[in-house]
């Protein structure tokens, strides 16, 4: 329990991070993504609800390297 702070590192420079309290026994789901602009692409990090998390991992399907 307390702050927890998230980041990503990214070859540009910018490296967006979020700062969450999180508690005992509760489930924290973090959404990764990459938005592009026009000559570049940085990552980006939000925190969605536990629902909708929970409901979003359910449907993902896992890649493998053979």
């Amino acid at each position: 329990p307390g702050e927890l702070i998230i980041s990503v590192e990214n070859w540009l420079g910018s490296n967006p991070s979020r700062k969450i309290m999180v508690e005992a026994g509760k489930k924290y789901y973090v959404r990764g993504s990459i938005e592009f602009g026009i000559i570049d692409a940085t990552p980006a990090i939000e925190l969605i609800g536990e629902e909708q998390g929970a409901m979003e991992i359910q449907s993902l399907t896992y890649a493998t390297l053979k």
